[in-house]
């Protein structure tokens, strides 16, 4: 039954079953996404990234509510950072670091940024992104997934700073909030699956 297709799913406590008896395990709390919502494009409008259209969304409404990590819906694609100056410099000392010390950690090239809220979740759709965003909560899949919550405040630190690998390492060490300041500087990276209800 598990291959059958599945026509729903359903929270039960933290689990997420599967309409053909397939069951998931899901991460306690929800989390906020910012979205990309752009679903359409007019002649003359200039140039537009394909990420700033509503890919997530569109692979939710197809899986029911349920999305694939980027790591597979991305499978196959060289990726790069969309970013420039010294934002690109800290994403590529980032992703080296990563790759070479920490290669069980995410890539921040093929992971959902997660928000523990969505206040912070709608804080960070303007201020570090350009386009059209959606404010979603959703669930993170742990089978078969990666996380990593780490302290943004460190990536802003890096910008500027190619360089500093002990910086980046201190990146990808767990960032474990102690009082509200430092939850407002927690990103959650999920190279998993996600579970969108609504």
């Amino acid at each position: 039954m598990d291959n059958a297709p599945i026509s729903f799913w359903k929270i039960d406590g933290e689990s997420l079953l599967g309409s053909n008896g397939k069951v998931l395990d899901l991460w306690p709390q929800p989390f906020w996404y910012a979205a990309s919502a752009r679903t359409t494009y007019q002649c003359g409008e200039g140039r537009v990234r394909p990420l700033e259209f509503a890919l997530t969304l569109h692979n939710v409404s197809i899986g029911h509510g349920l999305v694939a990590s980027l790591d597979v819906l991305l499978s196959g694609l060289k990726l790069t950072s969309n970013k420039g100056g010294v934002a690109a410099d800290a994403e590529r000392l980032l992703e080296d670091v990563r790759a070479n010390e920490f290669p069980e950690k995410p890539s921040r090239l093929s992971a959902y940024f997660l928000n523990h809220d969505r206040d912070l979740a709608e804080y960070r759709a303007v201020a570090m992104f350009r386009d059209a965003r959606q404010i979603v909560f959703c669930y993170l899949v742990r089978n078969g997934g990666r996380h990593h919550f780490a302290d943004v405040g460190l990536y802003e630190q890096l910008e500027g700073r190619p360089d500093d690998r002990v910086l980046a390492g201190r990146y990808w060490a767990e960032f474990v909030p102690s009082d509200p300041q430092q939850y407002r500087r927690l990103e959650v990276l999920a190279d998993s699956a996600l579970y969108f209800p609504e």
